[in-house]
């Protein structure tokens, strides 16, 4: 039986589902058995697009471990680290680094089988302890952990404003058997997880809310506050809460409807930085764009040194990749970026 049929088959025996239950396991099975990831996947990362990407967070950690002091052992953490391409650029870039290699031990969090086994082969020589999901990270060396697309895959909350009070969006069957969306009585954990200071919702507004994502980012904060260190979020998103259905689906690098793809394509969100962020005594948070953030730095210095050496056909993919990461109108403003550090800690780029 494919996946659609049995999600058709729980939904016809246990009744409409949430839409956090529904990407849930859509994203689970589409990360277990396609390939995601290129030019012959169903989309690309900053990663894939250019060296210069991983290059420039190797240069954040080099520079978050050394404003620790060094220390002799830390923890570089990734979750969601795809083929492996964004942990091999930053040691790459940090191999000149004394003592950086020494210290470190490579975290990669990684739940699907075929990814763990393209990660071995893309970090040949790099010993990597693997967890098959985030609340499995245990250690009490510094941690500086870095997620690049990561946080858009956990599941959200739809919640539509509907006479006056807040309903669920869930996922049931329409007459005819197919996936279709619906309304229900609103799970507490949904409405408990409302941000405050929003406008007052008007008839038929969308809020997404994900206590999966506020549930990661206070488990990273608590490691922090004990251990030391610091947090790399990068994402396409939002830095203020807002209304809006921002739930999507992508498949050969183009968007597709999210119903009938279920299980087949990219089931992303765009972040809510906004409702990430906790005040704390130990630590600090930082945003801004990803544009800004790699400007900062100094990705146009590294463009413009490997352009030197380059081809004229590369010195314009160089150009190419550099706008694309970098612009406004390409993913520049739309991908966000947020740091949550230890109080002592002042990271580069903000």
């Amino acid at each position: 039986m494919d996946f659609l049929q049995a999600l058709k088959n729980e939904i016809d025996h246990n009744g409409p589902i949430t839409i956090h239950h529904f990407m849930q396991q859509c994203v689970l099975h589409y990360y277990s058995s396609q390939q995601v990831f290129g030019r012959d996947g169903d989309f690309v990362t900053s990663p894939e697009i250019s060296q210069m990407f991983g290059e420039m967070i190797g240069a954040w950690c080099a520079d978050i471990w050394m404003q620790m002091g060094s220390p002799k052992e830390f923890r570089l953490v990734e979750c969601g680290p795809g083929q492996g391409t964004l942990m091999a650029d930053i040691l790459r870039a940090t191999k000149s680094v004394p003592g950086f290699h020494e210290a470190m031990i490579v975290v990669l969090v990684e739940n699907s089988k075929a990814l763990r086994q393209r990660q071995l082969q893309t970090l040949e020589g790099v010993h990597i302890t693997w967890y098959s999901d985030w609340p499995q990270i245990e250690g009490d060396s510094p941690m500086i952990m870095i997620t690049n697309e990561f946080l858009d895959a956990l599941p959200i909350h739809q919640l539509q404003y509907q006479e006056g009070r807040w309903r669920e969006r869930v996922v049931g069957l329409s007459a005819v058997g197919e996936l279709t969306y619906g309304l229900a009585e609103p799970h507490p954990v949904a409405t408990q997880s409302i941000p405050e200071g929003l406008p007052e919702p008007q008839e038929g507004d969308i809020l997404e809310v994900s206590p999966s994502r506020r549930a990661f980012v206070d488990f990273v904060d608590q490691q922090l506050s004990l251990s030391g260190g610091a947090a790399l979020y990068i994402d396409y998103g939002h830095l203020q809460s807002a209304y809006g259905d921002t739930l999507q689906a992508m498949k050969s690098h183009e968007y597709v409807h999210v119903l009938p793809t279920a299980g087949e394509a990219d089931l992303t969100s765009h972040v809510d930085f906004a409702a990430l962020q906790k005040h704390s005594e130990f630590l600090a948070h930082y945003t801004t764009t990803q544009g800004a953030f790699l400007k900062a730095l100094g990705i146009g210095l590294r463009a413009e040194a490997l352009k030197q050496n380059a081809t004229p056909e590369q010195a314009k993919d160089i150009d190419s990749a550099l706008k694309r990461l970098c612009d406004n109108e390409e993913m520049g403003q739309l991908f966000k970026v947020l740091s949550v550090a230890s109080i002592n800690l002042k990271p580069a780029g903000f």
